[in-house]
């Protein structure tokens, strides 16, 4: 065999074992792209804390950067490998922000929570993050967001202040950035291994 009949075997073993579910849907570049998440993280919570109260919003411009990032790398990296993975990530958010949405609206609507809808609705995602995160090897990253929203959604009641949130948030996505990290590279250790 040539070099370039091995290397097409290799591609198609690759594709096998990601549309079986076998292989994880991420790459290394994907690792370094979730570390971002850190300092992006680290940024918001400092600009909140000691930056101008008006100005709150620049914070989020390192994670808007970071989401952009991964924005351009999954639209480059688009192939048929993994459909059905990323059309149940793209269903299960689409479900789950409607649900959030839905929900903080009809709170807000009628005061029915004591405290901030936004916080209940945090706590529960994680919660929903950790089930799913459980459900299969493949989505254990989704533990990431476990591991973040569960203690900002107890947080949120305890600040202060919009600009204590703020941080509390960047400190949260900092988190989930570091452990989502981990459990990629952990994976993709495990993967290479096998």
């Amino acid at each position: 065999m040539s070099d370039a009949d091995l290397s097409r075997a290799r591609e198609d073993l690759d594709t096998i074992q990601q549309a079986a579910g076998l292989a994880p849907p991420f790459q290394w570049p994907d690792v370094t792209l979730t570390l971002g998440l850190v300092p992006a993280g680290a940024a918001l919570s400092a600009w909140a804390y000691f930056g101008p109260a008006d100005y709150l919003a620049f914070g989020l411009v390192p994670l808007l950067l970071v989401a952009v990032a991964a924005g351009v790398r999954q639209l480059w990296n688009r192939r048929d490998e993994g459909r059905r993975e990323r059309a149940f990530d793209a269903a299960s958010t689409l479900v789950v922000v409607a649900g959030l949405a839905v929900y903080v609206l009809w709170a807000r609507q009628f005061g029915l929570v004591n405290g901030s809808p936004g916080a209940v609705a945090c706590f529960f995602l994680g919660l929903l993050c950790a089930v799913v995160g459980l459900s299969s090897r493949t989505r254990r990253v989704y533990l990431a967001g476990a591991a973040a929203l569960v203690p900002f959604g107890l947080v949120v009641p305890l600040c202060g202040g919009q600009h204590l949130v703020a941080a509390a948030g960047g400190l949260a996505v900092a988190i989930a950035g570091l452990v989502a990290a981990a459990v990629m590279a952990s994976q993709l250790r495990a993967a290479r291994a096998a």
